[in-house]
């Protein structure tokens, strides 16, 4: 999954809140902050209430690349409080679950720059504007595991980081596989690794597997798997 090598410095300020009684800032490129105002301060919610949403005022975009758009959205909560969000917005992305027909499960480690590590992970891939969730997981299964599919089915969702980023993450289990020419990006290099369930279950146990996306999809898939 291609990464812009363009991300700014990640600072602890850019996830907290300033205090409604100081000038707006942000000290970091991530979070909210809430502007300069005498609103009221927060509340526990009734549970049988559901909670408020925020409404959206402006939306700027302050740096682009090919994977993602960096924004600065202005909001106001309902207290009347006026604040500004940093985010990344992107179009998503697929990951994959390639199983082969003796029930062994297809990883692939890669090196991750921000790391310095190498990565066993799931192949997954951001969708491409004009692209789509679908063709996206077709894709990636082919560049970074070698295969393609005649059983490609969704399995679930998720967000891996909603503080940061509004991504979804689509989740695919592919079975029936053929061989096909993996054809990686530049940046890309992998190597492929072949595993039961179990030994999965055992790598995330010990950290070897630590790859945030690979474990929130495993959580999801596993049932289905197994």
């Amino acid at each position: 999954m291609n990464n812009s090598h363009s991300l700014p410095a990640w600072s602890p300020d850019s996830v907290r809140p300033a205090k409604p009684a100081r000038p707006c800032r942000s000290d970091g490129p991530f979070g909210w902050v809430v502007r300069a105002g005498g609103g009221q301060a927060g509340a526990i919610r009734n549970p049988t209430m559901k909670l408020a949403k925020w409404r959206t005022l402006s939306q700027k975009e302050l740096y682009k690349n090919p994977w993602w758009v960096y924004r600065q959205d202005t909001f106001q909560l309902p207290n009347g409080e006026v604040g500004d969000y940093f985010y990344v917005h992107t179009n998503g992305s697929s990951l994959i679950i390639p199983i082969l027909d003796d029930g062994k499960i297809v990883m692939v480690t890669q090196y991750r720059y921000l790391c310095d590590e190498e990565s066993l992970e799931f192949p997954c891939g951001g969708v491409k504007a004009g692209g789509d969730y679908l063709s996206t997981a077709v894709r990636e299964l082919a560049e970074e595991a070698g295969f393609e599919s005649a059983d490609l089915q969704q399995v679930g969702k998720f967000n891996p980081y909603n503080g940061i980023t509004n991504e979804t993450c689509r989740v695919y289990v592919a079975r029936k596989l053929r061989k096909a020419a993996a054809k990686p990006d530049l940046t890309e290099e992998f190597e492929q690794s072949y595993l039961l369930p179990t030994q999965i279950d055992e790598k995330i146990r010990t950290g070897e597997i630590w790859d945030g996306m690979t474990i929130a999809a495993w959580a999801i898939a596993r049932p289905v798997v197994v």
